[in-house]
């Protein structure tokens, strides 16, 4: 499969008509047909059925229809970021993160970025880190930001902000009348902690482990406001980034955490390594801004 056949079979899609799809592409239709057809039997399906008139899909052409054009759209971005990597300018960034770092630290960088450089339209995807990570590989994404990002040798890592860690927990629960809540305290809390491969580096674990008990684990969630969400709705307790106290809620308070070992959060910022297009190298300029000054 070549993107020449996907071209010519998106033309077909979307015209449904061999003679109208080959005017568009500026082919004769004997091209259209026979690449047509090549794609066809490259996938052993048939992805088109006759009817009078034209062309009708079938249930095999249409679930191929959404991703060529995922293809597609992906290649002439492909094609757009290569030629102005090429000349070493970009107005476009894109940026990757996830979950509660779009409410927190993202949005600060990003304000200070647009006052400095207007004209650059800024992209933000919401996106799990394995996408994140495979958007970076592929350049789909100039940086992304997470936490509990692994070292990667093709991809670049800093850190960007460490983060004191709080306790949330609902309203509630007697724990909350304290101006502080020693970690001993939640040995026999229900907790609710990280759904991730790498979960066991979370502070909760950590913790357990140093002071030698088991957390008693309620629920798992895959990211910081989902953990808040259960807390309100009094499923447990949960440990945070200091940063997600902005995140209110009526039925949500937030704790200073005390502990005789120290535990943070580390939020990270990942990018290809090597030469950078001019529009990254300005990004991490404002981020590296942000990292210094300790927001």
């Amino acid at each position: 499969m070549h993107t020449q056949q996907l071209s010519f079979f998106i033309a077909a899609a979307e015209e449904l008509n061999v003679q109208r799809a080959a005017a568009r592409l500026g082919v004769s239709e004997q091209a259209l047909a026979r690449n047509v057809r090549s794609l066809e039997h490259e996938l052993h399906v048939a992805l088109f059925r006759r009817v009078p008139g034209g062309l009708r899909l079938t249930e095999s052409g249409e679930a191929l229809l959404a991703h060529a054009r995922s293809i597609d759209d992906h290649m002439h971005l492909v094609v757009e970021q290569a030629r102005d990597y090429a000349e070493g300018k970009s107005d476009r960034l894109e940026v990757g993160a996830y979950g509660a770092v779009l409410l927190t630290h993202i949005p600060a960088v990003l304000e200070t970025f647009r006052s400095l450089y207007p004209s650059v339209n800024v992209v933000l995807h919401n996106l799990p880190k394995d996408q994140m990570i495979k958007g970076l590989r592929q350049g789909r994404l100039h940086a992304s930001f997470d936490r509990m990002i692994p070292v990667l040798p093709d991809l670049q890592r800093e850190c960007v902000m460490r983060e004191r860690i709080v306790v949330a927990m609902n309203r509630k629960n007697p724990l909350s009348a304290r101006s502080e809540i020693d970690f001993l305290a939640l040995r026999d809390e229900p907790m609710i902690v990280g759904d991730l491969p790498n979960s066991s580096l979370m502070p909760a674990y950590i913790l357990a482990r140093h002071y030698s008990f088991d957390l008693i684990v309620a629920h798992k969630a895959n990211n910081f406001i989902s953990a808040v969400c259960l807390v309100a709705g009094g499923f447990g307790t949960c440990l945070v980034p200091r940063s997600l106290m902005g995140l209110s809620h009526p039925a949500v308070v937030y704790r200073p955490l005390r502990a005789d070992v120290e535990v943070a959060m580390d939020l990270y910022c990942l990018f290809r390594p090597g030469p950078q297009p001019q529009v990254l190298q300005d990004f991490l300029d404002v981020v590296h801004r942000y990292e210094a000054a300790g927001l």
